[in-house]
């Protein structure tokens, strides 16, 4: 894997990963965790420049949870889990043989066609099915490769894309070239991130850099999620970009 390719990937992997983390029910279920500090003077001044308070709050609340639905996969792990698949796949052919054969029948007006069935029934593996499980096991080493390079962002970049979604959405309701850090900084605390504004400031910016569809995926994620009325368990994942 070259260099540009390697870049590639890794930059689809944190869209992977942050796009399912704002689909996945645990999120939702934060919502309106943090309104008992709704009449705190800095969500007062950030509603004054425009802000929604309770969608102000629900940012800070979701940026807290977020990093804890980062996906705990290791490189050891994924090589573990590609060769998983490849075994499994060789199980099922050597243990329940099967080839697709011509099969001619009765089409019901008279007419015979052919069609291809297997001798194995439901047991037999198709071809599509094969070149799938060989495509995931493909992928796994390739995602085992970019973490052992180091190329995979940590728990600690995952959680400096997470604390600024606030931020994002403070950003896009006031015209401010400053998204207010300081306040944001103090309404993190009443969710347990302890960020001062320098840091803030430092990770807003390395994110847009570095991801800026990132940053426009919050923002619609900030939205469809207030308009979710209740969470509702197991109700399985929802299409926000509907």
């Amino acid at each position: 894997m070259d260099s540009e390719l390697e870049s590639t990937a890794t930059k689809e992997i944190v869209h992977w990963i942050v796009w399912t983390a704002v689909h996945d029910d645990r999120l939702l279920a934060v919502k309106r965790k943090l309104q008992a500090f709704a009449n705190d003077k800095d969500v007062a001044e950030l509603q004054a420049c425009g802000c929604d308070k309770e969608m102000l709050l629900n940012t800070v609340a979701y940026g807290a949870q977020l990093p804890t639905l980062y996906p705990p996969f290791t490189a050891m792990e994924l090589k573990e889990l590609a060769k998983d698949v490849e075994s499994v796949l060789f199980r099922m052919k050597t243990l329940t043989p099967s080839i697709a054969l011509p099969w001619l029948h009765d089409a019901g007006d008279g007419t015979q066609v052919v069609t291809t069935q297997p001798t194995g029934g439901g047991l037999h593996v198709w071809p599509e099915l094969e070149q799938d499980l060989l495509n995931k096991a493909k992928m796994y080493k390739g995602l085992a490769h970019l973490c052992n390079l180091r190329l995979i962002p940590t728990r600690a970049t995952f959680r400096r894309i997470a604390y600024v979604w606030p931020l994002v959405y403070v950003n896009s309701c006031t015209s401010d070239p400053e998204p207010h850090y300081a306040a944001v900084s103090r309404l993190l605390e009443f969710a347990g991130v302890e960020k001062d504004s320098r840091q803030l400031k430092k990770a807003f910016l390395s994110v847009r850099e570095k991801y800026p569809e990132i940053l426009e995926w919050l923002k619609l994620a900030t939205r469809v999620l207030q308009e979710v009325a209740s969470f509702v368990p197991n109700s399985g994942n929802r299409d926000l970009r509907s």
